[in-house]
């Protein structure tokens, strides 16, 4: 992923999964980035859209961790 950024992009990557205890950590952030293993539930992606995060991306294949139709709308 850094490789891949060639410095377009400020990165801060985090060891710690994203779920509802780490989610304050996305304050500030435009983006998070969703890993197989994260909590992606409605109530951890509200959590990181309150901090301000307006993307999530997934970079795998699958994204059957995400229930897109709920993901499409934050409110």
């Amino acid at each position: 992923m850094l490789q891949a950024n060639r410095m377009n992009h400020e990165l801060l990557l985090l060891e710690d999964d994203l779920n509802e205890r780490t989610a304050v950590l996305a304050q500030g952030h435009q983006a998070v980035v969703i890993s197989p293993g994260d909590d992606a539930s409605t109530s951890v992606v509200k959590k990181v859209h309150a901090e301000g995060v307006k993307y999530i991306t997934v970079p795998s294949v699958g994204y059957d961790n995400i229930d897109i139709k709920k993901r499409t709308n934050w409110e």
